[in-house]
């Protein structure tokens, strides 16, 4: 029974593997080619490594802390990151968006923030997000930050 469980298993993980597709941590990564719905505060963006383009486009959200996120897309190939590419990814998102109030207890107010509230009753600098619209609708605008790991490679030459 144990040997006919594993050689119906062995095909699934072996098709689950193939479609995997992993990228070394890069020196910088590049953000770029912005597609949002400033109403949902939701949307897509292309993802350089250093000069490599990922295919696919990665996702746009704000969770319930009230920062920008993004998530892998869901196509047919699994993207791996390391996770210095993503903290590289999130640290560009921090630049782009002002922080909207999270959900839950306010902590100097009673408010309380829910799911049900509109994103426009969560923003926190009305100003600063008018701004990120103006440029992050440009077509050539893109945002590009160093990983860690570039902090940890030696120059070429030296």
């Amino acid at each position: 029974m144990k040997s006919e469980r594993s050689e119906l298993l062995t095909p699934a993980k072996t098709g689950l593997t193939k479609k995997v597709i992993t990228y070394q941590t890069p020196l910088k990564v590049t953000l770029s080619n912005f597609q949002m719905d400033w109403f949902t505060m939701t949307g897509s963006f292309a993802l350089g490594l250093d000069t490599k383009i990922v295919a696919s486009r990665f996702k746009l959200f704000i969770d319930d802390s009230g920062r920008l996120k993004f998530s892998a897309p869901s196509s047919d190939a699994v993207i791996d990151l390391t996770h210095a590419t993503k903290n590289a990814i999130n640290d560009a998102l921090s630049l782009l968006v002002p922080r909207f109030s999270g959900l839950g207890l306010h902590a100097y107010t009673p408010e309380r923030p829910c799911l049900a509230a509109p994103l426009t009753a969560r923003i926190i600098d009305h100003e600063g997000l008018e701004i990120a619209k103006r440029l992050i609708c440009g077509v050539t605008f893109s945002v590009t930050v160093g990983t860690q790991a570039s902090q940890h490679r030696p120059l070429k030459g030296l």
